[in-house]
Order: structure tokens, then sequence, then C-alpha cells
């Protein structure tokens, strides 16, 4: 029965989600004084501005860490796989954690977000299974799919803190869990002044993630809804 099927074609390997995410065993990074993009301090990897932290060595064997000051951007999946660390501290001036930042930090048990912090990212502490204790940012807005899959052990307060920025969800101004023309329309007639929003509504209708709701947004969320 099986005959003038095609044979399936076979499947691409995934790749790592990050350059590094192989090299589990990488304890340390050292870079040259005289590159002009990256830059190393305490064996993390940088750029050359020191203002994004690209990647922390998985084999990195230290339980605490904490981020350089001027640091504004921790890159996506940059602590990812690492089996040691257990503290983590980001200093005020990181207003951007990639995503997948901490994903698979077993052994991870408190982190101290900035308050400044607008977006947790899709699986930011997925598998991050033994964390405990984390602050809500005072400016957070929107938490994306799967950032804390598989984190169990967060206080229920904390839970219950985090729960409403998990249902929410840019774009989606109705509040039904999809985007479609009804948010599109419902955000052009905010724009031209004919609907006003509440307070979430305003948050996810900044569909661009910057400082303000406008048409820009209206074309962004088109081009979802399209």
């Amino acid at each position: 029965k099986d005959a003038g099927r095609k044979p399936e074609a076979p499947k691409a390997p995934e790749a790592p989600k990050h350059p590094l995410g192989e090299f589990t065993g990488l304890k340390k990074f050292e870079v040259s004084e005289d590159n002009k993009e990256l830059a190393g301090e305490d064996g993390v990897l940088l750029d050359k501005e020191k203002k994004v932290l690209i990647a922390y060595p998985a084999g990195k064997e230290d339980e605490e860490f904490k981020i350089p000051e001027g640091v504004e951007e921790i890159g996506p999946h940059a602590f990812e796989n690492n089996k040691h660390i257990k503290k983590i501290e980001l200093p005020d001036t990181v207003k951007k954690i990639g995503k997948g930042a901490f994903e698979n930090c077993e052994n991870l048990e408190e982190v101290k977000l900035p308050e400044d912090v607008k977006v947790i990212e899709e699986d930011t502490f997925k598998g991050a299974e033994k964390l405990e204790k984390i602050n809500k940012p005072e400016k957070l807005e929107v938490i994306k799919d799967d950032a804390f899959k598989g984190v169990e052990k967060l206080d229920e307060k904390v839970k219950e803190e985090l729960k409403k920025h998990e249902d929410l969800k840019y774009g989606d101004l109705t509040k039904d869990k999809k985007i479609d023309v009804t948010d599109l329309s419902t955000l052009a007639l905010h724009l031209v002044g004919d609907k006003d929003l509440d307070k979430d509504q305003k948050v996810v209708a900044n569909v661009r993630e910057d400082e303000g709701v406008n048409l820009a947004d209206l074309a962004t969320l088109k081009r979802k809804v399209s």
C-alpha cells in the first residue's frame, strides 16, 4: 500500500540557538585588546563598548555573578546551559534581556532584575527549574511565551504578580488570545480618536515595543494580521 509514496526528506539538524551554545565545557573567554568588536571581562564575552553581554561561558563554575555596571543588554541565550550559576544580579543599567537568556540554567535559584525591564522575552527562564526568587520589575509590561516554562518553585505571591503580564500579548487589543482584524480596527479607531483604550490595551497597542502608540504600530500590526 506504500507503493508510489514519496520518501520523506531527511530533516536538517537544528542549529544551536547561540553560536557558542554547543561549547558546554567552555570556562572562560579571553579577548585581545586589539579586537575592534569584542571585549572580555571576568571571563565573559561582551561587545567592544561593554554595553551588551554576549555570552557567559557554559562551563564557568562560579555560583554567583554580578553583571558589570554599564551593561545595557543581555544577549539572546547568553547564559544558556550553564549548570553552575545559582545567583545572578543585573545592574540598573540593563534595559533589555534577550530571548532564552537564562534557558536551561538548571541550578539557578535567584535573579535580581532591574526595574526598567519592560519585557521578559520568550524562553528567558525556561528550564531553570530551581528558580525560587525573582522580583517583578516596576516597569514590566509583558511576559512572552514560555518565559517561565518548567519553573515551579516561585513563591505564589510572585506567580500572581507575574500572571497578569503573561496574559498580555502585543497586538491583542481585544484580549481574546489571538491577533486579527478586530485588533487592527480597534487600534485604528483609537488613533483617529474614536475609541479609548484601557491601561492594558495601551500596553499591547505598542506593537513595535518602543516609546509610544502611533501609525507605525498600526502598520506593523497590519503586517502581522496579513
